[in-house]
């Protein structure tokens, strides 16, 4: 199986708070550098489990917006059952992974 290269630009774990289901999705908003907006984008969102490990998935509704060459916004919804398996995880986090296209 082919994988990918190695991401030309990777944010890491960023932590943040995250949205109670049914509250209206916020932007976040992350700056590459890269200077394009023509990438193929990655995002997965995570949280430490019972065992410390941080467990990672892709939230049913994913949005992403380039307002420049340089900037990623990133806006997600969580259904109810995902909120549950995320929401209550120990500092949750968002991990973006671009590649100039």
């Amino acid at each position: 199986m082919a994988r990918l290269p190695k991401p030309d630009w990777d944010s890491g774990g960023v932590f943040f708070s995250p949205l109670q289901p049914g509250d209206p999705p916020e932007w976040r908003t992350l700056r590459h550098n890269l200077g394009s907006t023509n990438l193929l984008v990655d995002v997965k969102f995570g949280g430490e489990n019972r065992q410390g490990k941080v467990e990672w998935f892709v939230p049913a509704q994913t949005l992403f917006r380039f307002p420049d060459a340089d900037t990623v916004m990133v806006r997600w919804a969580m259904e109810q059952d995902e909120f549950e398996r995320f929401g209550l995880a120990a500092r949750p986090r968002v991990r973006v992974r671009l590649w100039l296209w």
